[in-house]
């Protein structure tokens, strides 16, 4: 199946294949390693946190950035 016939599929149909891909990961052992990035973003959102500095929103106010 390529990107193409998947773009082709309605969202709904789309989303529930995601879905099942998603729970097949949940049968097998996988061990995969987050990249350098990812734990970088965490550091300095944990220093944020810790510093008194991380700014919250409401799922409101996060809906009006779209």
């Amino acid at each position: 199946m390529s990107a193409l016939d998947i773009q082709k599929m309605s969202v709904q149909d789309r989303l529930e294949m995601m879905e099942a891909i998603w729970e097949s990961f949940s049968y097998e052992q996988i061990d995969i390693d987050s990249p350098d990035w990812h734990q970088n973003i965490l550091e300095k959102r944990k220093q944020k946190l810790e510093s008194a500095n991380a700014e919250f929103v409401t799922i409101e106010t996060l809906k009006e950035y779209r």
